[in-house]
């Protein structure tokens, strides 16, 4: 992604063994200058949401790894997805 532009990722949650609670999204620390939103940020036990990764001017150029956790009361899982900011 070019500085100063979003990039978005699509992701799905899916409900294992009868799963039935809410699940909370959120990511780990990010570099300076880079934001990221959730739409939305809680989904029922299964279904879609967008993450959303905000890049400023400033931010600098390289790669960048991005921890995305799900989470639902003492559960989670994590996975990471690669930024390229150029």
């Amino acid at each position: 992604m070019q500085n100063g532009s979003d990039a978005t990722y699509q992701l799905t949650i899916g409900s294992v063994n009868g799963f039935n609670g809410a699940v909370s999204l959120s990511v780990g620390a990010l570099p300076k200058f880079i934001g990221a939103t959730f739409n939305p940020a809680t989904i029922p036990a299964s279904g879609n949401s967008v993450l959303t990764l905000t890049t400023k001017k400033q931010t600098k150029t390289g790669t960048a790894t991005v921890t995305i956790t799900a989470t639902s009361g003492a559960l989670s899982h994590s996975t990471t997805v690669t930024l390229i900011v150029q």
